[in-house]
């Protein structure tokens, strides 16, 4: 008897220092995201930048996550029947509050965009010194072709404009370096990523256009079991996403990112 008493006594410590250190019992989360590449948010096999802020967060909130790849339908239907929990990388649509919950602001009819994974999109880019410009329908001053990585979904758009499109570089960089040398008049990309290396390569003669070509927030959705199961682990996984999308701890993992990744 006495051995039992001691038994449960160390496990009550234990578990005490487990809850007064932060540290709570671990939550496992099964998440979906699409089979299809959204650079640099949504590569392949657990890469991007929206898998490392989730793992950073995961990591800060004792979260254990098996990610799971599916084609999109797949993905919403999943979290509507409550077989996933999360899904990454959803932009905001009415009818989707069917299948999941976004962090909604008071009103409960709009998502908060502070805690969105990320903004979407693509920007014009152009050397200093050219008139290239862009009103939010039309790309005017356009005195030559305007490249674009190769397979990038903004291909389709500029097309849709009736631009000629130069798609022969593969990579941002590849593209910035036509720019510098003229080969092509405007440049249109990822604007988280490009904004990134320009400023950190120091490429002083390009400068982007407003307004984006391409904007929109994306949000970490979350199944109706999981939020009612977990209704405030939930809002802290929001809270993070918030805080940590400009800590100095996700700029470095986003350095090191597009370090290898470019």
């Amino acid at each position: 008897m006495k051995k039992i008493n001691f038994i449960l006594i160390v496990c009550l410590f234990v578990v005490s220092n487990l809850y007064l250190n932060g540290q709570s019992v671990q939550t496992k989360m099964v998440v979906a995201y699409e089979d299809n590449t959204d650079y640099p948010w949504i590569i392949d096999n657990g890469r991007g930048l929206d898998f490392e802020l989730l793992n950073l967060i995961a990591q800060k909130l004792n979260i254990q996550i098996e990610y799971k790849k599916y084609p999109w339908k797949r993905c919403l239907d999943l979290l509507k029947d409550n077989m996933v929990d999360g899904l990454l990388n959803a932009s905001f649509k009415i009818e989707r509050l069917e299948n999941g919950i976004y962090p909604m602001q008071s009103d409960g009819k709009t998502p908060e965009e502070t805690r969105s994974f990320h903004i979407g999109g693509y920007s014009l880019y152009r050397l200093k010194g050219t008139n290239l410009e862009w009103d939010g329908k039309t790309i005017k001053n356009l005195e030559g072709k305007i490249g674009a990585p190769l397979g990038f979904s903004i291909v389709d758009f500029l097309k849709n404009l009736n631009v000629e499109v130069d798609d022969g570089g593969k990579t941002i960089n590849m593209n910035i370096e036509k720019l510098l040398k003229n080969r092509i008049y405007g440049a249109a990309l990822p604007t988280t990523a490009a904004d990134f290396i320009i400023n950190k390569t120091e490429y002083n003669n390009v400068e982007k256009i407003s307004p984006p070509l391409q904007s929109k927030p994306y949000y970490f959705m979350l199944s109706y079991n999981f939020f009612k199961k977990y209704p405030e682990l939930s809002k802290k996984i929001w809270e993070q996403a918030k805080k940590l999308k400009d800590s100095k701890e996700y700029n470095k993992i986003m350095s090191d990112f597009f370090t290898k990744n470019e």
